[in-house]
């Protein structure tokens, strides 16, 4: 969802680009698939982290959940200065790509993640 929103940016900068402009529906669209993804994703990764923990570090793990959400929201700040220094398209389609990857990233270890993570039956 991340991906699709930022090609939402991409579009409106390429209608800029070509001398138009674009509709408000593209910014409203791109913040409205993030926010999607982030309700879909955030509550099952705290979901997953306090259940798949050892009670005794559950606290340890769900500071590190938190800490991703530091670090990757320290990392959009840096990626962000940028912004006068790039093309509006490649600027966005960096930021569409990253999501990309991070999607590619959990489909790839989804498998092995899911045989660790499965409760064992008792």
């Amino acid at each position: 969802m991340g991906a699709a929103g930022m090609v939402c940016l991409v579009v409106a900068s390429l209608i800029v680009a070509g001398g138009g402009k674009p509709s408000l529906l593209w910014s409203v669209a791109c913040f409205a698939l993030f926010a999607l993804g982030f309700i879909y994703t955030w509550p099952t990764t705290l979901a997953l982290c306090s259940r798949a923990a050892p009670s005794a570090i559950g606290g340890v793990v769900m500071g590190l959940a938190f800490l991703t959400s530091f670090v990757s929201n320290y990392l959009c700040g840096l990626l962000g200065s940028y912004y006068e220094k790039m093309e509006p398209v490649s600027f966005w389609g960096l930021h569409a790509a990253i999501s990309l990857a991070g999607a590619i990233g959990v489909l790839a270890f989804y498998r092995p993640l899911n045989q660790i993570l499965q409760p064992t039956p008792s």
